[in-house]
């Protein structure tokens, strides 16, 4: 939740219309300002803070083995 940038994450779940306000009105105005935006095509579609530092970022969780 803390990772949300657009505070879209919180205890009740996920808000759409808060991650969409996030990615369509503030993320461009960010990388604007960062100098980031040269080179890049059409709507940033995600900022992909909620899928980074979890077990699936990059591999399928292997499950725990009860009694080990």
């Amino acid at each position: 939740m803390e990772r949300c940038a657009g505070g879209a994450i919180s205890e009740q779940g996920h808000s759409n219309e808060k991650c969409r306000h996030y990615i369509r009105n503030v993320q461009p105005e960010k990388l604007k300002e960062l100098g980031e935006m040269e080179g890049l095509i059409g709507m940033v579609i995600t900022c992909g803070l909620c899928w980074t530092g979890v077990p699936c970022e990059d591999r399928i969780p292997v499950p725990e083995v009860l009694g080990n």
